[in-house]
């Protein structure tokens, strides 16, 4: 767990930049600081963690607020003592959860000036999120306003680089389907669904869907890329050092593919706004950015294609589960020999060193 770290300068620097014209639409009252990614994942990887830099606090939950005069730090009761511990003077613990304690939104509605802006970066905020959190500070007379640059990004020497961790490519004999029959099986559902573009953001479902596996972010088998699935092309926007020639040769055999750089995925989803008529399909869980490019009157944003095909799992994946649990299963019963030997010749056990006999035996 790290120390307590003195967050002054960067308040100083985020404060200054909130009042920014050249940086800012306007100037901000609030500026929040979330605990995720540009797709929605649960687990981020250290260039998106923000708000660890800015409070200190490095547990896995927590939303920041810089105000002009206060900054306040809201997490729950799992971290409410790491929390306490982490940040420095500057900053204030709201313990969500407890009875006394408002909401994020609540607290903003009460103590921001009236007319006041609340700025956030639309690329860390899902539609949803986005649309529920502007109704309320607009009910309380306070704008929610799109901040294209990250404010933290822009006061952070030395941040960490976005990993360029080559990806690789997820045999047939473990996936139980190609690339292409997933695409012919999308294709047809989206086409039911009245739509010609499906915008693919969440990085489980690229990873499913391309039958290739990253490590991008830590325990998670997965890598930072972006997917316009239409009737006629698979676009992967994706950094050109994780694709090597090999992957490329076969994902060209599945279907007409074209490689573009990941930070173009904006660029590219305008153009087919401008140049096509048709609806495009977005995940509930898109981010804000990219869901604001498309019309409104063009947007389905429901749950995504994927996620029902993905939890359906084909016969290979079932077998392949089993054989794992059977694998994991032998570990354990290695572990629980080891455990009750060690037990009965007294033998110094503890937390750490059980943990890491247990890591070493599945591996």
């Amino acid at each position: 767990m790290a120390l307590t770290k003195d967050s002054t300068a960067i308040l100083q620097k985020l404060r200054a930049l909130m009042s920014n014209l050249a940086i800012v639409p306007t100037q901000l009252d609030a500026y929040i600081i979330p605990s995720t990614d540009a797709h929605s994942s649960e687990y981020i990887a250290d260039c998106d963690n923000r708000r660890a830099f800015v409070t200190g606090f490095d547990g896995s939950a927590g939303t920041a607020v810089v105000m002009k005069d206060k900054a306040l730090l809201w997490t729950d009761g799992r971290y409410y003592i790491q929390a306490t511990k982490q940040i420095d003077k500057n900053w204030t613990l709201m313990k969500q959860g407890l009875p006394d304690t408002p909401t994020l939104i609540a607290w903003l509605s009460k103590n921001l000036p009236n007319s006041g802006f609340v700025g956030v970066d639309p690329l860390l905020y899902t539609q949803d999120e986005w649309e529920s959190l502007s109704k309320e500070l607009r009910i309380g007379g306070k704008t929610l306003t799109a901040v294209s640059q990250n404010l933290v990004d822009l006061v952070w020497p030395n941040r960490p680089s976005c990993p360029e961790n080559s990806v690789v490519e997820l045999d047939i004999k473990f996936s139980g389907k190609s690339t292409r029959d997933k695409i012919t099986d999308i294709r047809k559902q989206l086409s039911e669904a009245g739509c010609e573009v499906f915008l693919i953001t969440e990085l489980d479902e690229i990873a499913w869907l391309l039958n290739l596996r990253g490590s991008d972010i830590d325990y998670n088998p997965v890598f930072f890329a972006y997917v316009i699935l239409s009737s006629t092309a698979l676009e992967i926007f994706i950094n050109p050092k994780k694709i090597d020639a090999s992957i490329r040769i076969n994902l060209e055999k599945e279907d007409e593919v074209t490689f573009s750089p990941y930070e173009s995925i904006l660029e590219r989803l305008q153009h087919h706004v401008k140049n096509s008529s048709g609806r495009i399909f977005t995940s509930k869980r898109c981010n804000h950015a990219l869901v604001d490019v498309i019309p409104e009157e063009r947007r389905t944003s429901k749950l995504s294609l994927i996620a029902l095909m993905k939890a359906i799992k084909n016969p290979v994946e079932v077998a392949g589960m089993q054989s794992a649990h059977v694998r994991d299963g032998a570990a354990l019963c290695e572990f629980f020999a080891w455990l009750e030997q060690g037990i009965h010749t007294c033998a110094k056990i503890t937390e750490m060193s059980a943990a890491e006999k247990l890591y070493q035996l599945r591996a």
